[in-house]
């Protein structure tokens, strides 16, 4: 949002123009039409998968994930997020440069709330946290194990993986002490 004119005008005028947009956006997204090529192009690859290669099944299949996921949010929670995505981006500046997080923090309440509601209608029967990281990270596995915490200073940060198993970490801490370096001695000065 650089060069843009300020004054609450004109925050006003720029929140409507990202409202108007994304309704439209979310109209050509969902729309019947893409659905039904979408769908066709599914059935297809069902039916012959070679004609396709690698890179377009995965591009057919997050097409696809993004279609059902812009379809199951109705098109005014859609220009209320970009509305207030640019209403709030004016009162973090304006926060930022007071250095008065009150003046954000209504607008961090109703993001909460508008993604809390984005998540709901995407898919209800999973935690709101798990549907927003699906946005992001697609529908990946979840990491359960969680090793023991590796010490920078006096903050811990716990390092995890998809490849990081506890026997795989256990080998690493294993390999540590063997060093001498045990990871929960490891620090940075």
């Amino acid at each position: 949002m650089v060069m843009l004119p300020s004054g609450a005008g004109a925050r006003e005028a720029r929140a409507a123009q990202k409202s108007a947009i994304a309704g439209v956006v979310h109209d050509k997204a969902t729309s019947k039409e893409l659905g039904g090529l979408l769908s066709r192009l599914e059935e297809s690859m069902r039916a012959a998968p070679a004609p396709l290669g690698e890179w377009e099944v995965a591009n057919v299949r997050e097409a696809t994930r993004d279609y059902r996921r812009a379809s199951a949010i109705p098109k005014d929670l859609a220009q209320r997020k970009a509305a207030l995505e640019s209403s709030a981006y004016n009162s973090w500046v304006e926060a930022r440069s007071k250095s008065d997080f009150s003046v954000f923090a209504p607008f961090l309440e109703q993001w909460v709330e508008v993604c809390q509601q984005c998540a709901a209608a995407v898919d209800p029967s999973k935690p709101t946290y798990d549907v927003l990281l699906d946005e992001y990270e697609g529908e990946r596995e979840r990491v359960d194990f969680v090793p023991s915490p590796v010490f920078f200073g006096r903050r811990p940060v716990y390092l995890t993986s998809p490849h990081l198993s506890e026997k795989n970490f256990k080998k690493i801490e294993n390999s540590r002490r063997d060093r001498g370096t045990h990871s929960r001695d490891f620090r940075v000065r």
